[in-house]
């Protein structure tokens, strides 16, 4: 993910900015990291995609 795209996204649960936190980088793009709400929730970015649902989501399908 660039960390440009960063400023697109909102929590989809308070709907507030989201904070980058604790990133590692491949070039310019964000391989792993947090990105944090104003309310606190986190949510991770693996694989340079943020992660908005539990791991157990795809298990639903």
């Amino acid at each position: 993910m660039h960390p440009s795209f960063i400023r697109h996204l909102v929590c989809p649960t308070d709907h507030s900015e989201l904070e980058l936190l604790n990133a590692t980088f491949e070039g310019e793009l964000v391989r792993s990291g947090e990105l944090r709400s104003a309310s606190g929730k986190i949510y991770p970015i693996r694989e340079f995609i943020p992660r908005f649902t539990d791991d157990g989501y795809a298990n639903n399908f």
